[in-house]
C-alpha cells in the first residue's frame, strides 16, 4: 500500500513511466503521477510478500531514473516550547522537496483498503440523532463515514437551534452503495425524527 501525500491527477500515472521528467518543470502532479506509476510497476515485477525497506529501495531506484530527487528517512523534528526534537519521526520518501510518500507493506488488502461508492442515507442537525444513527449502523456491522461531525459545535456554544451550525451544514452519514438500502430502513424512524425536528428539514436521502 502506498500513500502520497499530493494531489493527483489519474492522466499523469500513465505517462513518462520510461522517461525522465526535467526538474525545471516538474509540478506536483507531475512527481505523484511519476510516484503511483513507478509504485504500480514495482508492485507488477516483485508482487506482495518483501520488505517495506525492500520496495523503499526499488522506488527511490525508479524515481532516480525518472530523473526526481528523492530523499530516504528524512527526520522530521517536533517544534515544543520554541526547541526543535527528534522525536524519532521519519519520512520514508520526499520527492523533489514537494511530496511525502509513506510506504506501508501489508500482508494482504484490508477492506478499508478496498474502493467504496459512498452514497449519503442521512443528514441531520440534530446533536441528540447522531450518535443514535450510529449506533444503530454499528450493530448492523454497516461501515460508515460522517462529513462535517468534527468542525460543527453540535453541544456548545456557538450551536443553532436543532443543533444545527448554518456555516457548515448538517451531519451527513454516507455508506457504502451495496450497504445502502439495509442502511436506510434501519435509520427510517431517524430519518422521520430529524424531518420533524429539524429546521431545515433535511433528513431525506441524497444518493450524491
Amino acid at each position: 500500500m502506498l500513500c502520497v501525500n499530493g494531489s493527483i491527477s489519474p492522466q499523469r500515472t500513465q505517462r513518462r513511466s520510461n522517461s525522465k521528467l526535467r526538474a525545471g518543470d516538474v509540478n506536483k502532479n507531475d512527481i505523484s503521477g511519476a510516484v503511483v506509476d513507478a509504485a504500480m510497476k514495482i508492485h507488477s515485477a516483485l508482487r506482495p510478500g518483501l520488505l517495506e525497506s525492500a520496495y523503499a529501495a526499488c522506488l527511490k531506484h525508479e524515481l532516480i531514473k525518472r530523473g526526481l530527487k528523492v530523499a530516504c528517512e528524512v527526520q522530521l523534528p517536533v517544534v515544543y516550547d520554541g526547541v526543535r526534537l527528534d522525536a524519532g519521526y521519519r519520512l520514508d520518501l520526499v520527492v523533489e522537496d514537494r511530496v511525502l510518500v509513506e510506504l506501508k507493506a501489508i500482508e494482504a488488502p484490508a477492506p478499508i483498503h478496498q474502493a467504496l461508492d459512498l452514497v449519503t442515507i442521512f443528514r441531520s442537525g440534530n446533536p441528540a440523532l447522531v450518535p443514535l444513527a450510529k449506533s444503530l449502523l454499528e450493530s448492523a456491522e454497516i461501515s460508515f463515514v460522517t462529513k462535517g461531525e468534527n468542525v460543527q459545535d453540535l453541544i456548545g456554544w456557538g450551536r443553532f437551534p436543532a443543533g444545527l451550525n448554518l456555516i457548515v451544514g448538517p451531519v451527513e452519514f454516507q455508506v457504502d452503495q451495496k450497504d445502502a438500502e439495509e442502511a436506510r430502513r434501519l435509520l427510517e424512524d431517524l430519518r422521520e425524527s430529524s424531518q420533524v425536528g429539524d429546521t431545515t428539514g433535511d433528513g431525506s436521502d441524497d444518493d450524491g
